[in-house]
Order: C-alpha cells, then structure tokens, then sequence
C-alpha cells in the first residue's frame, strides 16, 4: 500500500487549515479548540470553560493577531514530528494528513480509508467501544492506539476531537498522535532487563537482604528458605540480627559495611540460625545503600560457606587426628605440649609414653583387621581411664603419649599402673582371649625442655621398661639417652653387616641324651661392634625389631645355615649333623613369600628338606592365622620340619603342642635350670614330655649346664639336649674339632 498520492504543499496546506478546509471541501471545525481539553487516562478530554470572544482584541493589542496565531498553529501542525491527520465525519474517510503520519501510515484517497481500517484489531474493537461514545459525548477522547503499517504496527499515544458543523452535528475529527514506538522498545527493553535482574535476584543461590542498619528485614531474597529453612516471608519485619550467632553478632550491619577503596565491602564470615535450630556459615559482603533512593538501606550479599567450613574442619581434624582411633596425634600432642610448656600455671608438665608388648609379632600372625581392633580397644581404655583430664595421643604404630600437666612422678606412676591394669583386661576378638601389658615411660620437663624433647625421653623410659622385661613402668633417666645412642649404633652396624655381607653365623651342638652323640645343631646369628666386641642376641635382636631389620637378618642366616650344610654334606665332614634348625622370627612367618625363599634355598643349596628344622616361638601360635596356618603347612609339605622354641616362657599351654603340625619342641633353659630343685619345674618338663611323645614329637632341653640336669632328663624320657655342658655356639671349624672330641 502506497503513502497517500495527492499531498497538499506547505503553502496549501497551511492555508487550507487556516481557512478550516480540507483537501476536498471546507469544515467549520475549530482545530484550536484542542487546547482547551485535560486528560483523562484512556478517556474523554473535558471540553472546559468556552472563553469569550476577546481573544483577537486582545493579543492585537499585545502585538500578535489571530491570524498570526492560526499561522503559527498551522506551521507547528504541518511540521510537528507527530502524527496529525483529519478525517470526515466520526472518522470516515482520510481528509488531511501531515508528512509525519503518511510517512508511517499508508493512506490511498482513492481508497476513501476510514480510520478504523487503519488500526490493529484490538484497537478498531476499542474504537468502537470507547472512542466513538466518548466523542460523541465529550467531542474528544486521549488513549493509546495501535496503527498498521507496511514495516508493522506502530503504538501511539492518540488525542481525537470531534468538530461539529452550525447544527451540532459531528463534521470531522482530527487526531493528534506520538509514535511510541522508541517509547515501547525502551520500556520493553528495560521491562526485559527488570525481569532479568528480578529472576537473577530470585534464583541466585546466594542470599540476598535489604534491611535497615538496626537489621530490620525488608526483602529476602528465595534462597533464604533454601539455606535457612525459614517459609517466604518469614522473616519479614523481623530483626536479621536476632538470627546470628553469639559469638559473631555486631553492633548493627553498618558495622559488617568496610568498604576498600573501590568501595567494595570486605566479607565477613557469620553463622546464622537456621529454622530447624542448626548454623550455617555464610560468607557476606555488606554494602550500605541508604543513600541510594532505589534501595535505601544495607545489602547483605552472603553465600553459604558450611561445606568448604565443614570440609576445612574435616581435613583440619584428619592433620590433628589419628584415623583409626580418632585420638590426637603426634602433631595435635606436641601443640598441646607447647602450649602447657609456655603456661607456668601447668608445671611440672610429664609426659607419658606408652606401648603395647609383643604387639608386633602378635599383629603380624593375626592379621592387620585384628590388629587395628586390638589398637582401637586399647585407645578406649586409656582415654576411659584418664578422662578428658589428661589427654590422649597416639604416636604411631603401637604407642601411646599422655599429658600429665600438674602432675608429679608419684601421682604419674600411679596413672600410670591404672593404666596398665585396664589394658591387662582379657580382650575377646573374633572367639579368643587375647592378654596385653604395657610397657610405659614417664619423664618430666626441665628447664628449657621443648615438647620434642619431652616426649623423647619419655620414649627412652618406655624403651628401658621394655628391656627389662615389659609391663612395667620406667622414669627417665640421663644414661637412658646413652642407650638409645648404643642401640642406634647398633642398627648402624647390623645394616652395614646385611650390605657388606658381615654377618657370623655359629652353631651349638644338640646332642641325643641316650647316645650322648650329636645329631644335629642350631644356628645362631652372632654381631661384634666395630670395635670388635660380641653383641648380646638380645640387644642385636632388639635393634633389629625396633627398626625393621628381623626378616632381613633371618632370611640371610638362613641362607648362610642352608649353605655350611651343603657344604658339609658334599665334604663328608660332620656326617652326625644330620639336622640344623634356625630361629624364624613372626615377621618372616607371617610374610606370605616364606614358603618360596624358603623352597628356594633348598633348591639353590641342593640339601634335603627333612635336614632343615625352622623354629618359631609360642608368641606366634598364640592368634595363628589363616597366612601362619598355611605357611607352616606348605613347608611341612615341602618336607622342612617345624618346631616350637622357649616352651615354657611367657603365656606356654601345652594345648600347643596338639594344636599345630609341629614335629619337635625344645624346652626353655629357665625350666631346665629348676629340675631337681623346683617341682613346679620338673612336673611341667614331664608333662611336656609325656605329651609330645604321645603326639610324635621330639623334645630337647636348652640350656644343660650340668650333669645332674642330662641324668634327671634321661630319667624324664627327653630326647635331646642343648646346652653348654656340651659346647657353646662355635664356629663351624671350631664345631668340627668340638664333635671330634665328643664320645662316638
């Protein structure tokens, strides 16, 4: 559709309006009487007061005629950018239109357009309903329309007249209109933003508040029921202060408002009450706005920070606890140490430092999941024993620290016997009975003493305890630290001896008390210092199990034994050794790679199986496991014999000697030693006699000294004997004069 074909010029134009004619015929309609309406929104202008006649006069007087007037109007109409137009009648067709409205409307005055025929649907139905009873009872009429044009529909804010010829009767009407087109997109285009910014703010995850600086509550934000559990407007009119936690309330929220240079807040961390009673932490920036007409007030911008503060708490209390017990650890223990060394209040401040006998061999035959059963029982006992008073650490592996701040060494030793005495307590685990004690040191800060130092002497103390003999309690001493150098000396020397190949293995003769022959013998490792002086095998071995060095050692003595044997068989040289047994220690046995090294030196070797005796101490039958079971079977199968050592020490019951596929057991010297003298002594030694031999079992006695000893085992029924009365553990050379000398 074309823009309007016959346009008027300016001059026309303008003198056609000044004369009150259309294009086509003339019209008495007062165009000025525009000027007189008032708005009503979407309604009837009120016509006003008529004005007499005088006007004319009087502007000539003031210099400006109406002419002059009606001039100036018609060159703001034909010029204006708003839509002006003139249609016949109550909007017949098209009479007069400006360059602004044909620009944008398409009117034919072939086509005789009527106004409506201009409009959208919805604004030809309000036309007829509204426009035309408001001009024909008003003469005039102001509201919002919708044109049609070929680029689309055009809105527009539209004032319509109504002129009425000499007999009243409605003539034409003239129509004033703004495009608001710009208008609508602006506002749609902050409508839009508005709606972003409400859905942004009603779907953030962080919680957002306006309230005043004395916290009243004046907009919550949703995620307040998400975080906080409260219902939507709960929380409204209520005092946002009320809802945080004691220890991190303000004086009001302008006290939370610190802003940086940039004027941005600082976050602070607060703990808000939740509706179910519980806290959360959240993180929020404070800004004051008060000064800010569209807010006016504080903005809290907080976000939930419980898991990142639970998960700190988490990891924190991992670094500072022990996971299998949940007590303290070293770490935790030397802070708490510190901080009573550094407060005169606390002093003397003693440290006590316990560990658990023989746990080592008892861990490894009966598996770690017991072990860490038995290590969480006896974490209950101390903790329950000394009470939230007096702190409970765990240092690692098998040992235990207590602070004993204000406490002196009488009251420490007593803790310290409560202590062991409730872990003595019978432990049931998985249908056993199993015993522990406690080995426990205790040493008291001096002067200028640091928490390290503390608890090392206190280690040195338990250290002694377990040397004399375990369960038992030891203070520390000065010439304590003396050992522990000795013992670290020592585990130098053993390391170096397993690399340079160092170590001497001797053998002690086991003789048949019938014959009084010799029939076999067992290895013994010997160690000198680097000054060239024997160790003790308890003080070797003691090193040697503090520091992890026992299977090393034992697997190369074994070596070493398979190796003298093999060479004495293929030489022809102590033909009567028949047998050598060596020491296996609970570590080797209940390593799952034993049966291999082990079949793999009788291969290597070339000796027979039945030639190599293993002997394995009661502490490892004690909690035997599925691993020891099926170890000592496998070798058993192998054809290597399996022997019990130190019957009669620490917790013997002859219910050992049934219950495992053993093929000898020697008797302890400390039993030996009382036969003849103690008849507590020679009824065990019968006993364990009468009931290995009714189970196939070869028995030898350790430790013959004496003559007396060898005739009361002889008349006792015992098999074999071991002991000084025969030779001391000698090298092999040495061995071979020795046998050379005994009776044939």
């Amino acid at each position: 559709m074309t823009s309007w074909s016959r346009r008027l010029s300016n001059a026309e134009t303008r003198q056609a309006l000044r004369t009150g004619g259309g294009p086509d015929e003339g019209t008495d309609a007062d165009l000025g009487s525009v000027a007189h309406g008032r708005r009503h929104d979407d309604g009837p202008i009120d016509e006003g007061p008529v004005l007499p006649d005088t006007g004319s006069r009087q502007r000539a007087e003031d210099g400006l005629t109406g002419e002059q007037v009606r001039t100036i109007l018609t060159d703001t109409l034909v010029e204006t950018p708003d839509m002006v137009a003139i249609f016949a009648s109550v909007g017949r067709e098209a009479l007069w239109a400006n360059d602004a409205f044909v620009t944008l409307i398409p009117i034919r005055e072939v086509d005789k357009i009527w106004l409506v025929e201009l409009l959208d649907e919805w604004s030809k139905g309000h036309y007829e309903v509204k426009v035309l009873p408001a001009l024909v009872k008003f003469g005039r009429w102001r509201g919002r329309l919708t044109f049609v044009s070929d680029d689309g529909l055009v809105p527009v804010s539209a004032v319509i007249v109504a002129h009425r010829d000499r007999h009243g009767e409605i003539a034409t009407v003239s129509l004033v209109a703004r495009d608001l087109t710009e208008l609508r997109s602006a506002q749609e285009h902050v409508n839009a933003a508005e709606r972003r910014f409400a859905a942004l703010v009603e779907h953030v995850a962080d919680l957002i508040a306006v309230a005043d600086p004395d916290g009243t509550v004046r907009y919550l934000s949703p995620a307040a029921t998400r975080i906080l559990g409260y219902a939507e407007g709960e929380l409204d009119g209520r005092n946002l202060l009320e809802l945080v936690h004691p220890d991190d309330v303000p004086a009001d929220l302008l006290t939370l408002a610190k802003p940086d240079e940039q004027g941005i807040g600082s976050p602070v961390e607060l703990r808000l009450r939740t509706s179910s009673g519980s806290w959360r932490h959240l993180e929020a920036i404070v800004t004051d706005l008060s000064d800010n007409p569209a807010i006016g007030g504080v903005v809290l911008n907080a976000r939930d920070v419980t898991d990142r503060v639970e998960a700190a708490r988490v990891l924190a209390n991992r670094a500072f606890s022990d996971p299998l017990t949940g007590l303290p650890n070293r770490v935790r223990l030397l802070d708490r140490l510190a901080s009573a060394l550094a407060d005169p209040t606390w002093a003397p401040v003693t440290a006590m430092v316990c560990d658990i006998d023989q746990f080592k061999p008892l861990n490894a035959v009966a598996g770690r999941e017991a072990g860490d059963e038995l290590l969480r029982t006896v974490a209950r006992r101390l903790h329950d024993t000394l009470g939230d008073r007096y702190p409970v650490a765990r240092l690692g592996g098998d040992a235990f620290a207590v602070i004993l701040a204000g406490v002196p060494i009488p009251e420490a030793l007593t803790l310290a016997a409560n202590v062991r005495r409730a872990v003595a307590q019978p432990i049931e685990l998985d249908g056993r009975t199993i015993e522990l004690s406690l080995s426990a040191g205790i040493a008291v800060a001096g002067t200028g003493d640091g928490p390290e130092a503390l608890v090392h002497d206190a280690e040195l103390a338990m250290g002694r305890a377990k040397q004399n003999g375990g369960d038992r309690t030891e203070v520390f001493a000065a010439e304590m630290a003396v050992d522990t150098t000795r013992r670290e000396n020592v585990q130098d020397q053993l390391r170096h001896a397993l690399q340079h190949d160092g170590l001497r293995v001797h053998f002690q003769p086991i003789v048949d008390i019938a014959t009084e022959q010799a029939v076999g013998a067992e290895a013994l490792l010997r160690v000198h210092d680097d000054e060239g002086v024997l160790l003790s095998p308890a003080e070797f071995v003691e090193a040697a199990e503090s520091s992890g060095l026992i299977s090393r050692l034992g697997l190369q003595v074994l070596q070493i034994t398979s190796e003298q044997l093999a060479t004495w068989s293929a030489s022809g040289e102590a033909e009567s050794l028949g047998e050598l047994s060596v020491n296996i220690s609970p570590r080797q046995l209940a390593d799952p790679d034993l049966p291999a090294q082990v079949e793999h030196v009788l291969s290597t070797t070339g000796i027979e199986p039945a030639r190599l005796g293993l002997e394995i101490t009661e502490s490892i039958l004690i909690s035997a496991e599925p691993q020891v079971d099926a170890s000592i079977a496998y070798l058993r199968d192998l054809g290597v014999r399996i022997g019990l050592d130190d019957f009669g020490t620490g917790q013997s019951s002859l219910g050992y000697l049934k219950r495992f596929p053993l093929d000898f057991v020697k008797i302890d010297r400390s039993l030996i030693a009382g036969i003849g003298l103690d008849e507590h002594d020679t009824a065990i030694v019968r006993a364990t006699i009468e009931l290995a031999h009714n189970l196939g079992l070869i028995v030898t006695a350790v430790g013959v000294e004496t003559e007396e000893q060898l005739e009361a085992l002889g008349i006792l029924g015992c098999d074999r004997a071991q002991g000084y009365l025969f030779a001391p553990a000698l090298p092999a050379d040495q061995l071979l004069a020795r046998l050379r000398q005994m009776p044939s």
